[in-house]
């Protein structure tokens, strides 16, 4: 498995980092991003039948999204 050491930085209000060239997709590949506790994984999206499975992981991923929104929302009042 291959590993690097990298610093994140700040782009409005996302975090975001540099993935090396050997960590690097082709141009225009569709992503998909997922967070497990402290690991978040990209993972290339190769063909329309994996949109299911990418929507299913979406809804786990957004449980109580309604809430989140409505709290922070709240919250910058």
């Amino acid at each position: 498995m291959n590993s690097n050491l990298m610093s994140s930085y700040i782009v409005g209000n996302s975090q975001a980092i540099h993935l090396p060239k050997a960590f690097a997709y082709p141009k225009n590949t569709p992503l998909m991003i997922t967070k497990e506790k402290d690991t978040v994984t990209l993972k290339p999206v190769k063909n329309l039948a994996q949109v299911p499975e990418l929507f299913a992981q979406i809804g786990k991923n957004t449980a109580n999204f309604d809430e989140k929104i409505e709290r922070e929302f709240i919250d910058r009042k």
